[in-house]
């Protein structure tokens, strides 16, 4: 009984899509049959159709993310390579600073000493009243007392000709 029920319920659902659709109703069953045929075949391309473009697009997604984890061990290889040079470049960089220090030995004296100078002669310039003859002259004092480098021969014969010139 239900192998009988079920052709007859597709033939129904059929008739109802075929006059939904606005076909007109079969005259004998062989247009009936034709019209399921057509209905069945319109489907089956219409499903092809859509799964050629699911697997289009699948394909694309597939292209995108193979691209994308591509992209990713570049810049995770690019990353690794750059780390590296950062760490050698500290290592490199902080043996230097060592090596500064340790070359500075008696001239971070004579640092600190020209430093204390350069101080101690602009409060004092700062007072004087040889500065209104000589303007300007607190300006490289200040610099040099706040300088963290190393003075030059340049700056220690000013730093001598001011103290020369206040006296």
């Amino acid at each position: 009984m239900k192998t009988i029920l079920r052709p007859l319920s597709t033939v129904a659902f059929i008739l109802a899509t075929a006059s939904a659709w606005g076909a007109g109703q079969p005259a004998n069953l062989d247009q009936l049959m034709d019209q399921v045929r057509n209905a069945t075949q319109q489907n089956a391309a219409q499903n092809q159709q859509r799964e050629q473009q699911f697997n289009q697009q699948a394909d694309q997604q597939a292209q995108i993310l193979a691209v994308a984890r591509q992209a990713y061990s570049q810049e995770q290889a690019r990353s690794t390579q750059v780390q590296v040079a950062y760490t050698s470049n500290k290592k490199s960089l902080d043996d230097l600073i060592t090596q500064l220090r340790t070359r500075e030995g008696d001239y971070s004296q004579v640092f600190d000493s020209a430093r204390q100078q350069a101080s101690d002669l602009k409060s004092s310039l700062d007072a004087s009243l040889v500065s209104a003859q000589y303007p300007g002259r607190g300006v490289f004092l200040a610099r040099l007392a706040e300088s963290r480098d190393l003075p030059s021969i340049d700056d220690l014969k000013k730093l001598w000709f001011l103290m020369q010139q206040e006296m």
